[in-house]
C-alpha cells in the first residue's frame, strides 16, 4: 500500500511527539509498504520542500525507509496571540474558542502551509490510506483534505486524551467534523476508553513499542544507577519523589549510596535538576533531557530501577518503554488498571507506590534483586514497534478495503 502519514512535530524533534509515527513510518516500510511522511520542520530550520519539488522528490525515492516530507506553516495570524507569553488570559480563551469553531484547530498556519502539497501527494503519490495523528486537530484537517482530493480513505491515530486537550464545551461538536474517518486507533486502551464517547467503541488500541527486548545485564553493568524518565507534570509530585529517593539513600550503609548514580532523561530538565540539587551530597546526579531511543534503552537496562511519575490526566507513554527494559519499574503514585495488566503481559515487576515509604521500600527491593532480570520474552515481543506495526497495517488495509466513509 501507498500510505501517507500525518504528525505535526518532525520526526527528528528532541521530543517524544517526533517518536510514534516516526517509528511506525519505518516499520511499515520494512514490511514493503510506502510511506510519506508529512510534518511541519524541524524547529529552526527553514529547510521546507517546495510542492513542485516534492513531487520529484516522491518520484525519485526508492521507498526502502520513508520519505519525509517538512511542510512550513504559512502566516499565524491571530494564533500569534495565542502563542505570545504576554498576551493575557481572556484574550488566549477567545482565539482558542472562535479558531475551533471557525477553523476547527489552532494550528491552521501549518495546515494553511500544507495545503500545496496536498495536490502533489495527492497526484504524484497516489495514496490508498492516510493515517494522522491527535496530536492537534489540524492534523486531521489536513488528512481530510488530502482524503478528498485524493479519493482514499483516511484513519484518525489519538495519541493525547481528547478529554485533555479539548475543552468541554467543544469535544463533541469538534469530535463530529471527524467522523468521516474510516476508523480510529488508540496509543492505549485508556486513550480508547477516554474518546469512546464522541467517536464510538471502534477504537484499536496501537501501543507505541519497544526498541528491543532486554535480555540480560549490558556488558560492565554494576546495577549503580536508577533513572527517572519522562514528563513531570506535578512539581509537587517531584518533590515528594526526591523525598523518599532521600530517605531511602540516607539508610544505606557505608559509602553505597555515594557509589550511585540517580539519572534524569527527558525534557522537564531544569525543573528536576533544581529539584534534585540536594541529592548531589548523597550521591551522583546526572541530569539529561531528551535522549534518542537507543541511548534511553541502554540507561534503562543498566538501572537497578526505573522510575516514572504517575500523570494525574492520562496513560504514560513510556509505560511500555520501561517494562521492556527487564528492570522493576516504580510509579509513584499508584499506577492504573491498564499499566498493571501490561506488568502481567511483560511479566515484569511493577512497584505502584501510593506513598513516599513505599517508594523507598520499592528502591530497597529493586536494589537487592539485581541483575535478576524480570521479563517474559514471548510476551514482551508482542509489543516491539514491528510486532504493532503488523497490528497497525491490519487497520490500514482494513480501512483501504471499507474505502471512504461519507
Amino acid at each position: 500500500m501507498r500510505a501517507v502519514f500525518i504528525n505535526h512535530c518532525h520526526p527528528d524533534t528532541p521530543h517524544i511527539c517526533g517518536v510514534r509515527l516516526r517509528e511506525f513510518a519505518a516499520s511499515l516500510t520494512g514490511r514493503g509498504h510506502q510511506v510519506v511522511l508529512l510534518t511541519a520542520p524541524l524547529q529552526g530550520q527553514t529547510g521546507a520542500a517546495s510542492p513542485e519539488a516534492a513531487g520529484e522528490m516522491i518520484g525519485a525515492h526508492d521507498y526502502s525507509g520513508p520519505l519525509r516530507l517538512a511542510a512550513a506553516a504559512a502566516k499565524p495570524g491571530l494564533l500569534a496571540l495565542l502563542r505570545g507569553s504576554a498576551t493575557p488570559r481572556p484574550i488566549r480563551q477567545g482565539v482558542v474558542l472562535w479558531h475551533y469553531l471557525k477553523e476547527s484547530g489552532v494550528f491552521t498556519d501549518w495546515r494553511d502551509g500544507a495545503a500545496p502539497f496536498i495536490p502533489t501527494l495527492a497526484d504524484s503519490f497516489r495514496p490508498d490510506i492516510i493515517w494522522s495523528s491527535f496530536g492537534n486537530t489540524d492534523c486531521w484537517n489536513i488528512a481530510q483534505a488530502l482524503s478528498a482530493r485524493a479519493g482514499c480513505p483516511w484513519v484518525a491515530d489519538i495519541k493525547d486524551f481528547w478529554s485533555a486537550f479539548i475543552a468541554p464545551p467543544l469535544r463533541g461538536h469538534l469530535a463530529g467534523r471527524y467522523r468521516d474517518a474510516a476508523a480510529f486507533t488508540a496509543l492505549s486502551n485508556s486513550h480508547a476508553e477516554d474518546a469512546a464517547p464522541w467517536f464510538g467503541g471502534a477504537i484499536e488500541t496501537i501501543y507505541s513499542g519497544l526498541a528491543g527486548i532486554a535480555l540480560s545485564p549490558p556488558e560492565g553493568s554494576e546495577g549503580r544507577s536508577f533513572s527517572l524518565t519522562g514528563a513531570i507534570g506535578s512539581p509537587a509530585r517531584l518533590g515528594e519523589l526526591k523525598s523518599a529517593i532521600k530517605t531511602w539513600l540516607m539508610s544505606l550503609p557505608g559509602d553505597t549510596a555515594r557509589n550511585l548514580e540517580f539519572i534524569y532523561c527527558g525534557n522537564d530538565d531544569d525543573l528536576v535538576r533544581n529539584i534534585f540539587a540536594d541529592l548531589s551530597g548523597l550521591c551522583r546526579v546526572t541530569v539529561n533531557g531528551y535522549v534518542g531511543l537507543d541511548q534511553l534503552r541502554d540507561i534503562q537496562a543498566r538501572a537497578f530501577a526505573n522510575l516514572y511519575i504517575k500523570s494525574e490526566r492520562t496513560f504514560h507513554h513510556k509505560v511500555v518503554e520501561l517494562l521492556g527494559a527487564g528492570r522493576p519499574v516504580i510509579c509513584y503514585r499508584q499506577e492504573g488498571a491498564e499499566a498493571k495488566s501490561l506488568a502481567g503481559e511483560f511479566g515484569a515487576v511493577l512497584h505502584s507506590a501510593g506513598s513516599e515509604a513505599e517508594v523507598a521500600r520499592a528502591l530497597g527491593q529493586s536494589f537487592d534483586r539485581y541483575p535478576d532480570v524480570s521479563l517474559n520474552r514471548d510476551g514482551a515481543a508482542q509489543f516491539t514497534w514491528d510486532a504493532q506495526a503488523e497490528k497497525l497495517e491490519s487497520v490500514l488495509l482494513d480501512a483501504i478495503k471499507g474505502g471512504v466513509k461519507s
